[in-house]
Formats: structure tokens, sequence, C-alpha cells
């Protein structure tokens, strides 16, 4: 019985104890310094992930209560290594400075690489950058960021529209040139808006073979790789919730026009003053010009019929505008018409003008929502995700809605076989008009806006002045077609955008799903296979509905619905068997051998109806009339086999080779099959024994070259095909597309060579490289006579160069545990040249250059892509003001002088008995043309000119001879940004910019041109007024100012003239943001808050240009785009942390 009471007291003790060890008391010291001795504020000392003390603003802390055991904590503050350090009464840490850069492990194919071993050019954006941005695509989070990275395209769609990206400059005429989308792995083909950047981790853009051969078939263009986050081993459970609400803004730049009716109307009256007074200012009129009288008279009475519309009201018997060309004081705004209403019956309308502008735009709201889970321990790591976007468009019946969801996690079942999930899942839905990028349709919004007279209503306006509603509850839109009003609008006739966005519907509903489930296995020896198979389905549904009450459509067809579905599936499988071993401690060997199989198979289903119901319901049953529907279906697959070895010494010396065996279905069977490769070293000269340069943490040099492959054009172009046709009932076959079965894949052999540094301890690092990508066998069609009954097929023809350098460098200016200012710079140089054409496609010549025109382009030898064929201004006439061109005419023979004659034919003398040599126009001499026989093959011979090589000059546009543009590629593009952070403040900011190239402002052409033709009622730039040819500026750059068509055939936007340099400056993101300290949240939130950050951010700031109105950043072809404005987003939001 003692025994057992003893044994009793014993264990109660012992549990005593136990309880007792649950925490540790006693008082620990310490303090926490910088590098440079001074005291490190505000740095988490942990157990594990609990925070339990935080420096003071004297680098101090203490420690009263640790869990029981503890023996060691670890400190951490950002910029600067953490440190993990043993338990003592008296503790003084000295932190080092986080040089990253030089161990950073980064994403690259077919997995990581450390950046201080990869022999190949890259760049990392991590997820703090990617995060603080406020945009629907998540690929404007490269804008400006990465040195070779171009980003064209600045639609303010609210789901980010499709921007164009280009890496290390165009590879291919015909094929695609846009870079192969990685996301954890596996090829992406999907929208990018549906991916939630909150979601991910980093993007890795690999630029040269060396990093992305091993991706064969798509990889020429360069690759994005997109990996999402997920949790590390050991990582207690963490909650983060952000939350960002803001407005966007319309951050267009408007060009300089007129917008205020009376000025228009007083510019549109000079214009037709100058029809009358030019109208003998020729040489058939002796250059005469007319009487300003009659001018004047002309103006008054055909200013009304010319814009159609007065919407001033005057006193009886006056005119609009006085004789000196000002508006008339009596007038007032505002003038009643006689109309009819729909049953006939005579209505009194009231014309306002209205601003189309204001009206079409207006601000909005955008709000979003993430939250995230993420647990880890030895055996798994989960991590989870939610988030929804709200994005109002800054255009009525415009936004974009998402919702996402993901889950990411790992399973070791055993030490040697671990199992891996991605599941993602995207449902958005948009709302959208037609008309981007179309500056000739009547539908299109954006055309109208920046196009149109200020002179003209939008609305119906009953007798009193106020908006007419019918009886639907419908507001009234002015089409501008006479009917209720008793006139018509010249500008876009019939043709209301505003109204049809108010009344018409276009919507597509996009739901995303990815998984991906994949197992590590460990085999031993250094071996470990590895397999990942992914699963793309993406399943969209559009609706567009044209109203069945006003506007052309109800008139043509009462209204049209029509609704479409598109399945895509993408399968992709890869098995990768990795080798890694180290023998004698310096030879590292690393080896990878892998398969991929990649499927693609696309649906799409569509039909419409017409005559509608009304326009609520956006099925096919709201219509009464069948449409013609269509369906159709694709297949697009590639297979590969690949390899790859590293090999490094002493972790100084490293090379790489790789090598991909790729087979494209867009390929005959004989031709389907193409191998590529590549070769890179790397030789890290800080680490040699005779480098003594103490200030250099590492200097590293490399070199690469490889090829690469692209099919990036359609599918089955390599088989002959043809379009049915009904013909009375009978089968007919139209010829669709000449197949060719010989064609195969396009190569681009890639060259790299650059140095790496890092200095004065991280405080200064970057990188310098130069590249050149050869591009050979391009894939390009080839056009046929019509004889042939196929317009065009497609082959390897050509070649192309882009060579360049590469620039980027990171600086610390001031780094201190108080205070941190960092600032980053990359710019990139290169030469886009077109360097061989078949003489089959060298059906024209330019200035010595052979090639051929497509569009409004010439691509020929020599000439750099998107090169002009266009007209050269010759200057304007000082005597008529028109515009004048340059011309090739035939050689004279100069031996031959034609001479001036009379009536009678005779030559005319002068006082001195010399014949009179004729002038031309420009005043210079007149010779007889240079001629020679040539005799053709049924044996007719005839004179013609020896040779097209004289230049002279006409007014007459189409008469002129076509010339060479200007380069439109820049000089040099970049970005440049700087971070600072003080007493839990930091401020970002990010700009990208782009120096030389020349870019053809059509626009500006156009509004320039707006008052000519036989009606008015188009927009004309301020310019016209000022920079126009007059007689009393005759040494002016623009033609000059005149209504009519007595300058139709003179006037072209085609012209040189209308250059301008395509540089631009902008201002892409501003970030402001507050840290909460982490001793108020540890004093007041015990522990359960981790993390507070309260920020506001503004994206798409402001750009300048070198005109107001311009805006360079839409294309990397320089073409004119009428587009949905870019949106300026100002937010404010937290991100909280448990």
């Amino acid at each position: 019985m003692n025994k057992k009471l003893a044994l009793l007291s014993l264990s109660l003790l012992m549990a005593g104890g136990a309880v007792a060890q649950n925490t540790t008391t006693g008082q620990v010291i310490g303090h926490v310094s910088d590098p440079d001795g001074q005291p490190v504020a505000r740095a988490a000392v942990k157990v594990g992930e609990r925070v339990v003390a935080v420096t003071d603003k004297n680098g101090n802390f203490t420690l009263t209560k640790l869990p029981a055991g503890t023996r060691a904590v670890t400190i951490s503050y950002i910029g600067m290594k953490s440190i993990k350090t043993s338990v003592s009464s008296t503790m003084n840490v000295t932190m080092e400075w986080d040089n990253a850069n030089l161990d950073e492990v980064m994403v690259v194919a077919y997995g990581t690489a450390k950046k201080s071993s990869f022999t190949g050019s890259a760049a990392t954006i991590k997820a703090e950058d990617i995060n603080k941005l406020q945009v629907a695509n998540p690929v404007e989070g490269l804008r400006g960021r990465v040195s070779g990275v171009q980003i064209y395209g600045t639609s303010g769609r609210p789901d980010g529209g499709s921007p164009s990206i280009r890496i290390r400059g165009i590879s291919s005429i015909n094929a695609g040139n846009a870079p192969l989308i990685i996301v954890d792995g596996a090829p992406y083909g999907g929208d990018l808006a549906s991916i939630n950047q909150q979601d991910i981790e980093t993007f890795s853009v690999l630029k040269d073979a060396a990093s992305a051969a091993l991706y064969g078939a798509r990889g020429a263009n360069g690759v994005i790789i997109i990996t999402t986050k997920r949790t590390r081993s050991n990582h207690g459970a963490r909650v983060t919730f952000d939350s960002k609400w803001g407005v966007n803004q319309v951050a267009q730049q408007r060009y300089e026009t007129v917008r205020d009716a009376a000025t228009y109307y007083e510019v549109y009256h000079r214009a037709l003053r100058n029809e009358s007074l030019y109208e003998n200012l020729n040489e058939k009129g002796k250059f005469k010009l007319g009487d300003e009288k009659a001018a004047y008279e002309f103006a008054n009475k055909n200013m009304q019929e010319r814009l159609g519309y007065m919407v001033y009201t005057l006193p009886e018997g006056q005119n609009l505008i006085l004789e000196n060309g000002k508006l008339n004081p009596a007038a007032k705004l505002g003038s009643v018409v006689k109309g009819q209403d729909a049953a006939g019956n005579p209505t009194d309308y009231t014309l306002l003008p209205d601003d189309w502008y204001a009206l079409a735009y207006r601000p909005s709201l955008r709000q979003e929502y993430n939250l995230t889970v993420a647990k880890g321990n030895d055996n798994s790591n989960i991590y989870f995700s939610m988030g929804y976007l709200d994005n109002k468009g800054i255009l009525e019946n415009t936004d974009f809605k998402r919702m996402t969801a993901r889950l990411k996690a790992d399973w070791a079942a055993k030490d040697w076989l671990n199992f891996n999930t991605n599941i993602s899942y995207t449902n958005s839905k948009k709302h959208n008009v037609d008309g981007e990028g179309d500056n000739r349709s009547a539908g299109s919004v954006f055309a109208l806006v920046n196009g149109i007279a200020p002179i003209y209503p939008a609305y119906l306006r009953d007798g009193k002045g106020n908006i007419m509603v019918d009886n639907m509850g419908f507001t009234r839109y002015d089409y501008g077609k006479k009917g209720y009003l008793p006139m018509n609008r010249p500008f876009f006739s019939y043709s209301n955008p505003l109204s049809d966005n108010a009344l018409n519907y276009s919507g597509e509903q996009v739901h995303t799903l990815h998984a991906n489930v994949g197992a590590d296995v460990d085999l031993g020896k250094g071996f470990k296979f590895v397999t990942n198979n992914t699963l793309y389905v993406i399943a969209a549904r559009g609706e567009s509905l044209a109203n069945p009450y006003y506007g052309q459509s109800a008139e043509s067809s009462k209204g049209q619905v029509a609704v479409g579905s598109d399945l895509n599936v993408r399968h992709n499988f890869q098995q990768l068997l990795n080798y890694s071993r180290t023998f004698g401690g310096v030879h590292n060997v690393e080896a990878l051998v892998g398969h991929e199989y990649y499927r693609f198979n696309s649906y799409s289903l569509s039909g419409l109806r017409n005559n509608l119901v009304d326009n609520k319901n956006h099925e096919l049953g709201g219509g009464l009339e069948n449409g013609t529907p269509s369906s159709k279906a694709g297949l697009y697959n590639t297979e590969g086999w690949f390899a790859r070895a590293n090999y490094s010494l002493f972790e100084r010396y490293f090379a790489s080779a790789s090598f991909r065996r790729d087979a494209s279905s867009r390929f005959h069977p004989d031709h389907r099959w193409g191998n590529f490769w590549s070769l890179s070293g790397a030789w890290i000269l800080s680490k040699e024994a005779f480098f003594k340069a103490k200030w250099v943490d590492e200097l590293k040099l490399k070199a690469s070259y490889g090829e690469q492959g692209n099919d990036g054009i359609s599918d089955y172009l390599y088989t002959t095909t043809y379009t049915f046709k009904n013909s009375n009932g009978s089968l007919a076959l139209v010829p669709r597309q000449l197949g060719n079965e010989n064609m195969s894949w396009e190569k681009n052999g890639n060259f790299n060579v650059g140095v790496e540094f890092s200095l004065f301890k991280g405080r200064l690092s970057g990188q310098v490289e130069v590249f050149n990508r050869s591009t050979h066998d391009m894939l390009s069609s080839y056009s046929l006579p019509r004889s042939y009954g196929f317009t065009s097929y497609y082959t390897n023809i050509g070649n192309m160069s882009n060579r360049g350098v590469e620039v980027e460098l990171n600086a610390d200016l001031v780094r201190n545990s108080k205070f941190t200012w960092s600032v980053g710079v990359n710019f990139t140089h290169y030469k886009n040249q077109i360097t061989s054409i078949p003489d089959q496609k060298k059906l024209k010549a330019y200035e010595g250059h052979n090639g051929y025109e497509s569009g409004n382009f010439f691509y020929g030898e020599g000439l750099p892509m998107w090169t002009r064929y266009l007209y050269r201004s010759a200057g304007v006439d000082e005597k008529t003001g028109e515009m004048t061109y340059y011309a090739w005419a035939p050689r004279y023979d100069l031996s031959k002088p034609v001479y001036v004659q009379d009536a009678n034919g005779k030559d005319v003398v002068d006082a001195n008995g010399k014949k009179v040599q004729q002038l031309d126009r420009w005043g210079e001499p007149v010779y007889k043309e240079l001629k020679k026989k040539v005799t053709d093959a049924n044996g007719k011979t005839e004179e013609v000119p020896v040779a097209m090589d004289r230049l002279t000059k006409t007014t007459v546009a189409s008469e002129a001879s076509y010339f060479l543009g200007k380069n439109p590629h820049p000089d040099l593009y970049g970005g440049f940004n700087t971070r600072l952070t003080y007493a839990g403040f930091d401020l970002g900011l990010d700009f990208s910019f782009q120096l030389g190239g020349h870019i053809l402002d059509k626009d500006y052409a156009d509004l320039m041109n707006g008052l000519s033709g036989e009606f008015g009622g188009s927009a004309v730039h301020k310019d016209a007024l000022t920079k126009s040819w007059s007689p009393t500026n005759r040494h002016a750059k623009y033609p000059r100012l005149q209504a009519g068509t007595a300058l139709t055939t003179n006037r072209s936007s085609d012209v040189d003239i209308y250059y301008v340099s395509a540089s631009f400056l902008s201002l892409n993101n501003i970030n402001f943001g507050y840290t909460v300290p982490k001793e108020f949240l540890y004093r007041y939130a015990k522990g359960q808050v981790q993390n507070l950050r309260l920020y506001v951010a503004a994206d798409n700031v402001h750009y300048w240009s070198a005109r107001k109105g311009l805006d360079p950043r839409q294309s990397v072809s320089t073409t004119k785009q009428v587009q949905y404005s870019p949106v300026r987003t100002i937010s404010g939001g937290l991100t909280l942390t448990f």
C-alpha cells in the first residue's frame, strides 16, 4: 500500500512538473543590430510561427515567457536574412543583409535552378510586385519590369483586353509572335484574365534558347512561366484577407479638337468661305483669289445644308456668323424644328448639342476581395484561395465579374513518394461593346465619340427641350436620319451607338476548370521520377442582341439575337526522369529525360434568329425568323521527347545541353517532326583564387546558343480544303485553302552572351546581355493569281533577325534598419530586319529593297517589320496651298528639250532669238522622254520609257509614287522603378518608356482633314486652324483649310507628314502603404494578427507622348486603332494576415 501511495505521489509530481514545463519563466534581454551596428527596430522574434516579441526603436527586446523546451528563437526582418539563435539571458544578435539574388531559386523549364548556376537568360517577378496591381489580366505585371519584354495594347475593357506580348522583338511575318504561356508546368491556352493575380507566386520570363529550347515547338518566341502559390513545409496555419475598393476613370488623352458648337460653326463657315475664295486658285484660274463678299454669301447659303443641323436660334434675317467670322451675339443656343412623331403627326423638336464623349464615358467602381488559407507540416501542405472581382466599365453596359477558387496540396505518402494536386475554377462574366479598332463602323461608339462634330444632339428632345422617353420607358436618341427630324446628320448618318449600348446586349460567360495531378517518386541513387497530368476545360457561352426598336438592325431585320457556345478541352501529360548526383564533392551532375503529349480539342456551335419579340429575351426562342446556324470542331496536338544535362565544377564552372524532338499536327506527317537543341555555359569569375576584388559579391560570364521551333499557324494548312455550298439543291465546292504538304517548322536560332554581377554586398546588382535571334524558313502566306482559284497558300520562305542588347540595374541607395531606398532600371535596344525573301515573293522594289506589299506594309529585304509604303510630301505649294507629293516620272532625254509654241504650233523665241524652253508647274525645264524599243512575244515592237527614275512632283495623290516609311521600332525601351520604406510606410512607383521609332498618326490626319469633303460634321483638330496654309501663312506644313470636294484628289492621310515620334513615358503604378507595427499587433491582438497593411494604389496613372491624344502604347505595328479608352484605377485597401 505504501509503495502504491509512493508511486501515485511520484506520478502526480511528474504530472505537475509536466504542467509546469508548458512555459519557461525568467527574463531574457536581447539586442538586434544590422551589419553597420545600427539598431534594427520592429524585428520579429519567433518561436516557430508564433511571434513572442518585437524589437523596439532601439533594437531591444525582452522575453518573459517561452514555450517549454525552447532553446532557440528565430529573428526576422524584411531585407535581412532570418537568423536562428540560442536563447540565453543576454542576447546580442547581428543580422546580415539578404543578398537573395545570388542564391535565388528560379522556376525554369521542367524544374528549378539557382540563379547563380543558371546559364541562360531569364527574369523573375515575385508575388509582392504582382499582388499590388489592380488589373484583371496579370500579364500587365510585366509591363516595364523585364528587359526585352514589350507589351502593347491599352484597352480599358473591364477584362483587360488581350495585350500583345513580344520578347526580344518579332520573329515571323505570318506565324505567331506571342510567347508560350506555362501555368504550373503545363501550356496554358485560356484567357489570362481567368487567373487571379493574387494566386501567383512568380512570373519567370525565359528569353534565350538555353532557357526555352526544351519547350521546342512553341518556345521560339520566349516563354512566360506562371507559378501559383503553395504552402511551405512547417508553415503554421495562416489566413490572409485582402480587399480593394476603387474607382475607374478615363485615362485617354483626347486630341485637341474644337469642342464647342460656336467655334465649330465659325470654323466650318471659314472652310466654306475658303471653298469659294480658292475656287480659282489653280493654273487655269491664274491663281486668283475669289471675292470675300461672295465667299461670305456662299458660306451662309451652304452651311446648314452641308452640316444638316442648326442648333442656334437667330433673329429673322440675320446670319449665324458675322462678316468678321465670329458668332452672332444675338444667336441663342437651342433651336426648335418641325418634325413628326411615329404616327406621322407634326411634332416640335428642340435641337441642342451634346458632348458625346462625356455621355459615353463615366467613372465606375471596382472592388476586389481575396481570401487565402495556408498550412504545412512535414507530411502535407495545403493552399486554398478564393477571389471575387467586380470591375465596372467606364462605358455603359460594360463590366467584368470573376469568381476564382484554387486548392493546391502536397502529400508525402512515404519518404520516397509524394503526391500533389492543383485544382482551380474560374467563373467569369463580361459585357462588352462592339466596334473596337474599327474607325469606319457607324456602330462603333469609339469611332463616333472621337470623330463627331460638337454640334449634334445625342437625344431627341421635345419642343420644351426635355429629353424624350417612349411608351416603353426607353430614352429616345437621335439617329441622325431624316424621319422624326426634317434633316440628316452627314456624319455616320442613321447611327447612334449610345442608344445601341443602352438597348443592345453583348455578353459572355466563361467557366474555366484547371486540374493537375502529379507524383514524385524518389528512386534512390539520385534518380527521381515525376509525372504531371493536366486538364483544362474552358466552356464559354456568348450572347448578343440587337434591339428590335431603333437603329439599322431594327429596320433591316426587326432585331437579331445570336447565341454561341464554345468548348475547349486541353490535356497535357508529362513524364520526367531526373538525376542529380555530386561526385567527389566538386562535380555536380544533373540530367533530365522526358516525354510530353499535348492535345487540344475545340468545339463551337452558334445560331441566330431575327424578328425579335423584345430586347429582354437573349435566347434564340426570342426570335421569330430563323437565321443561319453553324458549327465547327478543331484538333491540335503535339508530342515531344526531350533531354537535358547540367554539369558544374566547384560551383564555379557550369555547362548545360538540351535536346528536344517535337511533332506538330499542323504539318503533314512526312514533315511533322523537328529537332531543337541548345548549348550553354557559365563561369563565376569571382570565385577564382586570383580574383581579389572584395567589393564584388559575384561576377558571372555566360553564353548560349540553340534552335527552337514555331508552328504558330492555323490548323490543316498542309492539306487543300473546300467549302460546301448549295447550288440549286446540289453540292458545290468552293476553293477555300490550297494546301502545301512540304511546309514544316519555322526555326529560330538564338545566340546570347552576358555578364551578371552583384557588388557592395548586394547594394548594386544587374546584368548586361547581347542577343541575336535569327529566324529561318519563316512560315508565310504566299499570294496566288486569281486563275488558280485559291488566293494563297502557306510555305517556308525568308529569314529574319533581331539583334540587340539588354541592361538591368538594381541599386539600394540607402539601406539600414530604419530607411531603405532602392531603384531599378532596365532598357533594351534591338534592330529587327528581314534578311531574306525568296525570289518568287520579290514582286516590288522600293528604294533598292526587294519584297512584296501586304495591306499597308512592305516586307522587303533589309527592312524592319511593319515598314509602311506611303506617299512622300514635297511640301505645300506656296501658291495654292495644295499638298504636293513626290512621283517618279520617265527619264528625260536631255538632248531633246521641249519648247514653248504659239497658237500656230511654232516655237516661241525670246528677245535674243533663242527658243524658249517649256517649264513645268514647278519651274523645271521640260525634255522629251528617253525611250527604247521593245518587242513582245508576238513580235510587236513599241517604244517604252528607258526608266522611271526622274523625281518630280504632283498635287494628285493617286499620281504620286510610293516610298518607304520610317522605322516603327523604338531605339530604346524599358522601365524604371523606385521603392522607399520608412517606419512602416512604403512607397513604390513604376514607369515604362520608349525612345525613338515613328508612328503614322492617322487619327490626327483625319482630324486635320475633318472639314473637307462634300458634307461636314466631322471633328476637326485645332491645328487645322493655325498650322494650315493661308494667303498669310504660305509656308505652312499642312494644306489649306477648305470644305467641299475640290481637294478630294489632293488629300491623303497616307503621307509622311503625319509621322510623329513614337516615344512615350508612362507612369504605370503608384503604391503607398503602411504596415502596422508588429509590437502594436502583438500587444492589442494578442498574437492573433500577424500582419496588417493599409494602402492606396493607382494604376495606369498618366502617360506623356509627342502629341496630346496620341498613345504609342496601343500597337506594336503602329496601325491606327479606335479603342476603349485606357482606364486609370485608384483604390484603397487592406491586407490582413492571421
